[in-house]
């Protein structure tokens, strides 16, 4: 049968989702975990593949991953043996031909950033003509005999505290296309680049020096595959769902702690 998974993580450990030899991804550490629950044997006999190739540094809450399996898959044992960061917490059993990456309906970023007084009307205006089919060729590295044309659904953009969040969502994405898109709005939000450039991204064919490169990652922005949506509802496993919601709530305690910490610090130098 074949068994098809979601899958939540933190980005910050891994050279990315794909599996590269000699050095710690996630798609390795998921294969690893389902080898040591005889779940598969080898990539040929259990046509491995997964929804998006994420890169380093990147999260995610819904990246979904398939497999061919003779076993029954229970959960909470595959997560026995991942890491941390790294969850299982819903499937699905699908057709035996079902490639998570080419079946999805649709993908969803979000992009988290700090707000620097970027002008919100702008970013939103040039946000609603990037909405549509278009050729986002400008909006990735160099592409040869690819199709280049892709469908932007819904472009958000909403101002949380101190950070703005960028909720894109399309059929599918080139590498780096959103991170590029996010780019270019912070910086005609900030006033480097008027609204009219935007055009010039549709209909010129740019070089690598003219194309805007990717907004950053780390301590000065976040991406997260937040879902990938198929025409089906996966089964969630409760007690996985569960691991996740303590993970992440432990992560958030432990971590505001520290930036209240440096906080106190800090008013130390504003007396």
């Amino acid at each position: 049968m074949r068994v098809t998974c979601k899958v939540f993580y933190l980005g910050d450990n891994y050279r990315g989702f794909q599996f590269q030899p000699d050095v710690d991804t996630v798609e390795g550490r998921i294969k690893e975990a389902l080898k040591e629950t005889k779940l598969i044997e080898d990539d040929s006999t259990s046509k491995f593949q997964g929804a998006s190739r994420t890169d380093a540094l990147v999260h995610a809450l819904g990246n979904v991953i398939a497999f061919n399996t003779n076993e029954r898959v229970i959960i909470p044992m595959i997560n026995q043996h991942l890491p941390k960061d790294i969850i299982i917490w819903a499937k699905k059993e699908v057709e035996d031909d079902f490639l998570p990456r080419f079946a999805a309906i649709k993908r969803h970023y979000k992009y988290i950033t700090r707000y620097n007084d970027e002008n919100f009307k702008k970013m939103e205006n040039v946000g609603e003509k990037i909405i549509g089919y278009h050729d986002f060729k400008n909006f990735s590295k160099k592409y040869e005999n690819k199709n280049t044309f892709r469908e932007i659904y819904e472009l958000n953009i909403s101002h949380k505290d101190q950070f703005l969040i960028f909720d894109v969502i399309g059929t599918a994405f080139l590498y780096q296309m959103v991170r590029r898109i996010v780019n270019l709005l912070l910086n005609i939000g900030k006033g480097n680049f008027k609204e009219e450039i935007v055009n010039d991204y549709f209909d010129k064919e740019m070089d690598s020096s003219e194309r805007i490169g990717p907004a950053p990652l780390e301590n000065e922005g976040s991406l997260i595959l937040w879902e990938v949506v198929y025409p089906f509802i996966f089964e969630i496993d409760s007690y996985s769902y569960e691991k996740m919601q303590r993970y992440i709530n432990h992560f958030w305690k432990l971590h505001s702690l520290r930036l209240e910490t440096m906080k106190t610090f800090q008013n130390f130098f504003n007396k």
